[in-house]
């Protein structure tokens, strides 16, 4: 890792996927181990400052537990820091191991929409996701995310988790766009991103007022 840093290595990227060997191993197929995810970060951590690190985590897989999730969630908290952390959508693509399991046990029933229709970029909407996205790109206090998760399950906190994935996934994508636009005085990209909320705001109000309309039969 040394000899890589002083030959100019700028930007890591280890594929963690879940910390569950159960995940990996009997769902994923992945050889790599807790213990060696462990080893991997022990070695590259102190690089910290000098690589960019980043880490990559799967979610939305239906095969995975609640509590498998949560225990990758929870070793985000160990790494050192500082670091990124990519987080991508499960789609069982055909040719691959998890398309086959998909058929065989029924999980797949809609192949365009679960598959063609979905982007491994757009995260689905539930409390465990919701609290990854704020501790992983919102930069959401550990402690906080602690204690989401003990109060995930209880009204109105399940409400609010269960729906706020995929908003705040997408508050982050704009606020990224509209960070690089400016960083790259790309000022025509600047301009879509500050049109944007308005554009979409006129497009719920003319909806509703449609909606509305069709409720008072005018």
């Amino acid at each position: 890792m040394k000899s890589a840093v002083e030959a100019g290595l700028h930007r890591l990227e280890i594929g963690i996927q879940s910390i569950n060997d159960q995940t990996n191993w009997g769902i994923y197929g992945r050889a790599g181990l807790k213990k060696d995810v462990v080893r991997a970060i022990n070695i590259v951590a102190p690089y910290r400052y000098k690589v960019t690190l980043n880490f990559d985590i799967i979610i939305d897989n239906p095969w995975e537990s609640e509590e498998s999730v949560l225990e990758t969630l929870r070793f985000m908290f160990e790494i050192p820091k500082p670091c990124f952390f990519a987080i991508f959508s499960l789609l069982p693509f055909p040719g691959t191991s998890l398309y086959d399991k998909g058929q065989a046990d029924g999980t797949l029933i809609d192949q365009q929409k679960q598959i063609y229709d979905s982007d491994i970029m757009i995260i689905k909407n539930n409390a465990i996701n919701t609290l990854m996205v704020l501790y992983s790109k919102f930069n959401v206090p550990e402690s906080f995310i602690k204690a989401g998760i003990n109060i995930r399950n209880i009204p109105p906190f399940n409400f609010l988790f269960r729906y706020s994935t995929l908003p705040l996934w997408r508050l982050y994508a704009y606020q990224e766009g509209l960070k690089i636009s400016l960083k790259d005085k790309n000022y025509i990209a600047v301009q879509h991103y500050l049109k944007a909320p308005l554009i979409k705001f006129k497009k719920m109000v003319e909806k509703t007022v449609g909606n509305l309309k069709n409720f008072l039969f005018i």
